[in-house]
């Protein structure tokens, strides 16, 4: 909603949403189209800029629905609205003491986690185990350190981070 030739007032809670139902419904855009399901080559998820943040959310949500995902000039986010991947302080003392916070049971934290996975592309990447590819420019207006937040927060084993020298947003030549 609210994004290309749709209408509506754009939100990345509805960005999110209306991208689940579309997962839902990919099997059956595949078969009305004559396609055979599930795809015999397997079926590659992409996001470009803030289409990242909905790319790696459904490849968390639908782990077996994607073979890769690709996600080109990313920008990324926390679960504090850090944003551009100016998280890794944050992450690590997580790493540490989330633990102890757990244990804790902070129950003013409680109501507001889900909330915060929601948003969180930093957090999510976490949990997404299939191959995964960034492709970043490094003159792009958005900052390439979120593409390497992104690359460095994946724990899966086949990863790769591409840096593209004098190359922007649109994949093009900054010149």
């Amino acid at each position: 909603r609210g994004y290309g030739w749709s209408g509506g007032e754009p939100s990345l809670a509805t960005f999110l949403c209306d991208a689940e139902h579309f997962a839902l419904k990919l099997p059956e855009v595949f078969l009305s189209a004559g396609l055979p399901w599930p795809y015999s080559g397997g079926v590659i998820l992409c996001g470009r800029s803030l289409g990242a943040q909905v790319a790696t959310h459904l490849a968390t949500v639908f782990p077996t629905l994607f073979r890769a995902l690709v996600l080109e000039s990313a920008v990324a986010t926390s679960a504090t609205g850090d944003r551009l991947g100016k998280a890794s302080e944050r992450a690590a003392a997580l790493q540490c003491w989330g633990n102890e916070l757990e244990k804790a049971s902070l129950e003013v934290l409680s109501p507001l986690s889900a909330e915060l996975w929601t948003l969180s592309a930093l957090e999510k990447i976490r949990a997404y185990e299939g191959r995964f590819l960034v492709i970043h420019g490094m003159t792009d207006e958005v900052p390439y350190d979120g593409s390497e937040s992104l690359h460095a927060a994946a724990r899966t084993r086949n990863k790769e981070l591409v840096l593209l020298e004098d190359v922007s947003q649109d994949l093009g030549s900054s010149d």
